[in-house]
């Protein structure tokens, strides 16, 4: 049996064809793989979160981006779309594009059933790659659950559930706090 190689993807190729593109896709290390669609729990949650962390960091050196932000890892040579993310100071720009950035401090993905593994391991891995990532918060969709992990040294992460509307999440390094009942406002559980 003879394997099908398929050919290698620059990246500078990826997004060139991401701008033509109908649906978008995460580039991995030569490899485009198409994102589903999110539910409407998924997008309000994302939603919540990143005007929350807006709120919250509006007189702080951050800015937040949700969903349509690239944000590249040149170490592994691999691209997401988290659903939201913060920087500290300012952006640092992959290869001068405004739409591609590199320097990632707090990453918040909420989980879907298709996706959670992924983002619980291997994403958390390929983030890790960046020097400027210390906190990544992870939002389930389908109950009231965050899980915060916050950098403790290089190989060490404090990981926090919250699970109670009335938890609020220290994000200790940014001098502020999010609600959990802030990131859940108008969900639904079915």
């Amino acid at each position: 049996m003879n394997a099908v190689l398929k050919p290698y993807l620059s990246f500078k190729d990826y997004l060139a064809a991401e701008e033509l593109a109908v649906e978008k896709s995460e580039y991995y290390a030569g490899e485009i793989f198409t994102m589903a669609g999110g539910t409407i729990n998924h997008n309000l949650i994302a939603g919540n979160t990143h005007f929350s962390l807006k709120m919250v960091l509006k007189s702080k050196p951050c800015k937040v981006f949700i969903g349509d932000v690239k944000l590249y890892i040149s170490k592994v040579d691999i691209s997401t779309y988290p659903d939201v993310f913060v920087i500290e100071g300012q952006p640092e720009y992959w290869d001068n594009r405004h739409d591609v950035l590199c320097n990632a401090a707090l990453i918040v993905e909420v989980l879907s059933n298709s996706t959670q593994d992924y983002d619980r391991a291997g994403k958390f891995d390929i983030y890790c790659e960046l020097p400027s990532f210390t906190d990544y918060i992870l939002i389930h969709q389908n109950r009231i659950k965050v899980e915060y992990r916050i950098k403790q040294s290089q190989h060490q992460w404090l990981l926090t559930e919250y699970t109670d509307l009335n938890d609020i999440i220290i994000l200790e390094k940014f001098g502020t706090q999010l609600t959990v009942a802030d990131i859940y406002e108008n969900i639904e559980f079915v």
